[in-house]
């Protein structure tokens, strides 16, 4: 057994269908279990696939992750709608209404503000974007329950950035 057939996320029992065996729908939004075919990671002392989930489409015999997108992608598998090299699909799943709303309304602002702003230079873009998920996942993994609001707002300043451009066509990248 290869390291991309052992899987956690195979392992919950959600009605995944092997891609061997059956596709689905053209252009029909499903869940996809992507994973690098070489690269690996260290969980309970077993050796993974670096693996993920997102909502997708199969189209013209290719595999397409569905928008919305960020204005960076730092995903290991994706790179806005395409997959990255030696990137495979290798199940999917029919989502339920609830993980496609969630999946649609993901980079939707959090919080209610009357006025939110950040304007950077495409210098920096990058940079500042990085410093926003950082602080985000650094405050949501150590903050207090009554200080982890903070991430919510640097993640709708992540919005910010992402709205300045529209990233939310399919075939955008």
């Amino acid at each position: 057994m290869s390291n991309y057939e052992k899987s956690k996320i195979l392992s919950q029992n959600l009605g995944w269908k092997d891609v061997e065996v059956e596709l689905p729908k053209e252009n029909e939004e499903v869940v996809l279990r992507l994973c690098h075919i070489e690269k690996t990671r260290k969980v309970d002392n077993e050796i993974l696939a670096v693996e993920d989930v997102k909502i997708g489409v199969y189209r013209n015999g290719n595999w397409f992750v569905a928008p919305p997108f960020p204005r960076f992608d730092f995903s290991p598998l994706s790179d806005h709608s395409k997959l990255k090299e030696k990137v495979i699909v290798t199940h999917w799943r029919v989502p339920e209404e609830a993980e496609l709303t969630f999946w649609k309304e993901r980079f939707d602002l959090i919080r209610s503000y009357e006025n939110l702003s950040l304007d950077v230079d495409d210098k920096n873009a990058r940079d500042v974007y990085r410093a926003l998920i950082w602080g985000a996942a650094l405050i949501n993994q150590y903050a207090g329950e009554e200080d982890r609001y903070l991430a919510d707002i640097l993640c709708d300043l992540q919005h910010c950035m992402d709205v300045k451009e529209n990233y939310n066509e399919l075939d955008s990248r």
